[in-house]
């Protein structure tokens, strides 16, 4: 398989893309030069911080439709998501993503029941667009929490 990659702007530190020419598909991934163990729980970094890493990755995203609107892009879904990284627990399975703060507004798992999960048919840039206005919105309530306590 051939990949291109697609070099990322500095903002974009953790994720990267490559197009995979067979399926004409972009994927993202972890960049391979960032420090992803991190994001584990007791790492020091607040919800607030992983979040902006969250809305940059979906930035990215709307970066890459921006540039080739007729593009796919795989979203690497929870591999390359920090909230999944530090609070889905593989060995709990009744609740996987506790203390994750999308499954508190939603009260479900995965992030049903938000606009990250796209819904079948809804254009890829209205998906982006929704995920990201969503996540800001949960930023702002978490910033507005950390400067409550």
């Amino acid at each position: 398989m051939t990949e291109i990659e697609k070099e990322t702007k500095h903002k974009y530190e953790y994720h990267t893309a490559y197009l995979d020419r067979e399926d004409q598909v972009y994927r993202l991934r972890r960049n391979p030069h960032s420090n992803w163990s991190k994001f584990k729980r007791g790492s020091g970094l607040s919800d607030v911080e992983l979040m902006d890493i969250a809305i940059q990755k979906w930035e990215f995203i709307l970066d890459i439709y921006e540039e080739e609107p007729h593009a796919y892009v795989n979203s690497g879904g929870s591999t390359t998501c920090p909230f999944c990284t530090r609070y889905q627990d593989d060995f709990n399975t009744d609740i996987p993503c506790k203390d994750c703060p999308i499954s508190k507004r939603t009260g479900q798992k995965y992030c049903y029941g938000s606009p990250i999960t796209p819904t079948y048919g809804q254009p890829k840039v209205q998906h982006v667009v929704g995920a990201l206005n969503y996540l800001v919105s949960i930023q702002k309530e978490l910033r507005n929490e950390s400067t409550e306590n």
